[in-house]
Order: C-alpha cells, then structure tokens, then sequence
C-alpha cells in the first residue's frame, strides 16, 4: 500500500530480471513479505525449489511465469531485524534496505574502461522512506474500493497465493 513501493513496483517489474532478498525472522513472517514482494514485481510463481540452511530454514529459488527469478535466504536473526531486496532490472539496479524504507537505484552506464560493456553508474538514493504510507495507503484503497468499486490493492487470495508458496517451500 505504501506509495514509495508502488512506484518501485511500477519502476522494476517491466524490466525485472532477478530479485535477490534477504530477511531475517523466518518465512512465513519476513519471508511472507518477500514473496508477496516478488509476486507484485514478477506475477504468479510457477515454480518452487528449495535447499535447507543449516539453521533448517528454507532457501528458496523462484521463477514466475513471466520469466524473472528470485532467491529468497534467511539471515540469521541477531539485534538488528533485517528486509531488503536487491532488484537487477534491464536498466540497472535498485535496492530496498533498511526494512523495505530506503530506495537506492543506479542506472546502467557506458564502461569508461571496456568499450561496449556497461556497468552501474553512481548510486541514487531517493528522499523518499518507505512504509510510513503504508497504512493510510490500505485505508484509501479499501475506501475507494467501497466507493466507486476501484479494484483493491491487495486482496485475500494475495495471501492465499503467497502462502501456497510458503507451503511448497516447506514441503
């Protein structure tokens, strides 16, 4: 719901190649949060492959059916909580740190040492945190759904999507 997110959303998920996210918690708290992130970014998952850590935590690979891919690992949890989420897109690269509150995008660019060749450009953080709109934002979508019947942000088969994700994963 949060508006900072909706605009990575709308940034990434046409270009999106591969989402790498780190958190700690386990997966169906944090972990939850990851794949619904990936689902919103990449559509449905059509595929589940898991490896066990050494804590017994799964690690997960994902594909969705629009071709970008996932890995999903567990940090071990220590006294700082962890979320974020590292999105390579056809144009560059952002990230999500700081509990999904800070955006940092670089652009890809012209090598100045390899021609033909690209690499990231100088980092851009954006002013912008994430989250704080996140409950107001959930509070319009549901007023404006029972409104004027817009569509809503987030529905309950997001949930039951995600969690058939979590339950393959622990299979």
């Amino acid at each position: 719901f949060d508006p900072l997110h909706r605009r990575v959303v709308e940034v990434a998920s046409p270009d999106l190649v591969h989402a790498d996210m780190r958190y700690s918690g386990t997966l169906s708290n944090f972990g939850s949060h990851a794949i619904d992130l990936f689902r919103w970014l990449a559509g449905e998952v059509s595929s589940v492959e898991t490896l066990r850590a050494p804590d017994g935590e799964p690690v997960l690979f994902l594909a969705s059916e629009r071709g970008p891919t996932a890995s999903l690992s567990r940090v071990q949890p220590g006294t700082t909580e962890i979320f974020e989420a590292y999105l390579f897109t056809n144009r560059g690269l952002m990230t999500l740190t700081g509990l999904g509150e800070q955006l940092t995008t670089w652009e890809a660019a012209a090598s100045g040492l390899f021609a033909g060749v690209t690499q990231l450009g100088p980092p851009v953080t954006d002013p912008e945190r994430g989250l704080v709109g996140a409950m107001a934002g959930g509070v319009e979508s549901l007023v404006s759904h029972l409104r004027s019947g817009t569509p809503l942000l987030c529905r309950g088969d997001d949930g039951l999507a995600t969690l058939a994700v979590i339950e393959e994963a622990e299979r």
